[in-house]
């Protein structure tokens, strides 16, 4: 899929609060491509103009930016295969793939202020069966049926 016919209109909102003395975030995102039909019938299908949403939706715990803290959260995204262009996606959450959806689980510890640890586990399936995914990312796989991350990430700040 080209980059063109792509008008995405965005809306994420983010609602922080602290609950039994622990920091919670409500986060979620909300896009539509506003030249999304067009970019199905370009793509020779226009019984799919209507693949043009992505969002995404979760909860945070915790906040870690110094030794000691840690944070968790989970989140479900959708995107539709004529919602985004691919290179805009998070490269490590379902490998690029559009016309995914799934679940994202993430912890995170401060071993110092400049050392952190994660881990990050996601799973996700074919959003629309009758679609393919997108070619980007490192699995060469189109369509790629079900995706299975888990990675672990050991960060220094200097």
């Amino acid at each position: 899929i080209a980059v063109n016919d792509l008008l995405v209109v965005e809306i994420p909102l983010e609602f922080k609060f602290e609950l039994w003395k622990q920091k919670f975030k409500l986060f979620s995102d909300f896009a539509v491509n506003a030249r999304g039909e067009e970019r199905a019938r370009n793509a020779g299908r226009p019984d799919k103009t209507d693949a043009v949403y992505a969002y995404q939706v979760g909860l945070g715990l915790g906040e870690a930016k110094k030794k000691g803290q840690w944070a968790v959260k989970g989140f479900w995204q959708h995107t539709d295969l004529y919602a985004l262009d691919p290179n805009l996606v998070d490269s490590d959450i379902f490998d690029t793939k559009l016309n995914m959806e799934g679940f994202v689980l993430n912890g995170k510890y401060n071993f110092t202020d400049f050392l952190t640890g994660s881990v990050t586990y996601a799973i996700a399936d074919r959003a629309d069966g009758g679609l393919p995914t997108t070619v980007t990312g490192e699995i060469g796989v189109n369509p790629l049926g079900e995706y299975h991350l888990l990675q672990c990430d050991l960060s220094w700040k200097f």
